[in-house]
């Protein structure tokens, strides 16, 4: 791509990283960092750019894919190993609104760098950003969040009219963006190199997710919000999925999943294996490497055990995942918005044909990963392929699919996974039997212990708040909690089924 190519880069990059990690220092403790780059001094496309890559780079938090079962991990910290200890995500998350709202004042009409455009896309940057923040924590400040010393002590604002504000910003950015032609941020936008059309779509796509994850909770309000993406233009192919592309040139551009030697402790979850496994699914030889002396082990780290085996039977994630650094991120992708497209569908709202969505969804996963066009036609025959049974079972096939294919997108695949309930994760027991193969084939039961954490191995369901929350923003903090609770077992707002 001609940017990689641009001489500015790696100013920019530099810059970004400055900005990127300079600025969470002590955010829980204060409320503006005295080092921070001023807006006198920071262009726009410097700090759009730093909430860029943050974004990519949170796409796949590992914690995340962790928690999702689609790594594997036996020692893990945090919400993943179902304990406290995950809520550093707000600050860092914050600090990155705060960068966008800086960008925002400086776009705006009257602003130092006026640009209709590059206002209109930071806006739906700024609506991803707090879209992941309402599906981890619940209740945030958001009308009053991120401002600085203008609100010192910002009250929280409940998920559903933070979710329905949501809409308004997407539908007023895309607004803006159909009033002026020309392109935004060019010569930083490593999603779309600029294209407004583009950034069109992906707002939409995001505003029909946005509209589904709202279906079981409030289908009045969410239903006319997914007619009305799914009668907009929307991501229509690979080639137009919002996806982060990484110049992988070092180490200092590379997706944070890159490794320079083969990952020894970064497993593939036992629980996606199987799935990959039962179904004969061409995914699996990608996904995974192959484990101990047996070319037919693919076998998978089961998430939560007291024990790490280390006899080498077990899959680490393909050489796609960790030999290259220039893998994107995907952050939104036309699989996505297929899978959408058939459970919208299958619930009867804006017509479609649910099974016909749901095999494009699973072709252009397949080849977004690379699958051959013979493996592909040979699993589309496959009945995993196929919708049948009840509408219940039809949905879960579209979730179970759907969570196949958010294998490097932690945050989405945790939020759907609790949305739908697919695929279920039980609640773990202090021993269980286990069914392993060593890594000369043999397949041995065993007994096992699960590590319980503080849900006693229910699996959570929201991110707690940090700390400094209670210390410094107490009234706030005490007001929210009463009103939508703060434990690992707290649903958020759209948590109901």
């Amino acid at each position: 791509m001609k940017i990689f190519k641009n001489n500015i880069y790696k100013a920019l990059m530099l810059l970004s990283v400055i900005v990127l990690f300079g600025c969470d220092e002590g955010f829980d403790e204060i409320n503006i960092n005295p080092n921070a780059p001023t807006v006198e001094t920071v262009q726009a496309d410097n700090l759009f750019l730093a909430a860029l890559v943050s974004a990519a780079n949170e796409t796949m938090d590992e914690t995340l894919l962790i928690i999702s079962d689609l790594r594997g991990f036996a020692f893990p910290s945090g919400i993943a190993a179902y304990e406290n200890g995950t809520s550093q995500k707000w600050s860092g998350m914050y600090d990155r609104i705060t960068d966008i709202n800086t960008v925002l004042g400086l776009t705006t009409p009257g602003g130092r760098q006026e640009n209709t455009l590059n206002n209109a896309v930071a806006r739906i940057l700024r609506v991803l950003y707090y879209q992941r923040m309402v599906d981890l924590f619940g209740a945030i400040p958001y009308t009053e969040g991120a401002k600085g010393l203008e609100f010192p002590n910002p009250s929280y604002d409940s998920e559903a009219f933070i979710y329905k504000d949501l809409v308004n910003e997407l539908d007023q950015a895309i607004t803006q963006l159909n009033a002026v032609s020309g392109g935004a941020f060019s010569n930083v936008d490593f999603i779309y190199d600029g294209s407004t059309a583009n950034w069109i779509k992906f707002a939409n796509a995001l505003k029909l997710r946005i509209g589904m994850r709202m279906r079981f909770v409030d289908p009045a309000v969410a239903t006319p919000v997914i007619t009305n993406a799914l009668s907009s233009s929307l991501i229509g192919s690979n080639s137009e999925s919002a996806t982060f592309k990484y110049p992988g040139s070092e180490d200092s551009d590379s997706n944070p999943l890159h490794g320079t030697t083969r990952p020894t402790n970064r497993f593939v979850s036992e629980l996606l294996l199987k799935e990959l496994r039962d179904s004969n699914d061409p995914r699996k030889f990608i996904y995974a490497t192959v484990a101990g002396n047996n070319n037919d082990i693919y076998q998978g780290q089961v998430n939560g055990l007291n024990v790490n085996f280390d006899d080498g039977a077990q899959s680490v994630r393909g050489t796609l995942f960790w030999q290259n650094r220039d893998l994107p991120a995907y952050i939104l992708t036309y699989s996505e918005v297929c899978f959408l497209r058939a459970e919208a569908a299958l619930a009867g709202i804006g017509g479609g044909d649910a099974n016909a969505e749901f095999r494009k969804g699973i072709r252009a996963n397949l080849e977004q990963w690379g699958v051959s066009e013979t493996d592909i036609a040979t699993f589309l025959t496959t009945s995993t392929a196929t919708l049948s049974g009840s509408d219940e079972e039809k949905l879960e096939q579209i979730a179970i699919q759907k969570w196949i294919a958010l294998f490097t997108n932690g945050h989405e695949a945790y939020a759907e996974m609790r949305r739908t309930g697919y695929p279920a994760i039980a609640q773990r027991t202090a021993t269980a039997e286990i069914d392993r193969v060593d890594p000369n084939g043999n397949t041995a039961t065993i007994t096992v212990g699960y590590r319980l954490g503080i849900t006693e191995g229910v699996f959570p369901t929201k991110v707690e708040y940090p700390s400094n929350e209670l210390n410094l923003n107490t009234e706030h903090y005490n007001t929210a909690v009463s009103a939508y609770g703060d434990g690992l077992l707290d649903n958020v707002w759209w948590d109901v089924r």
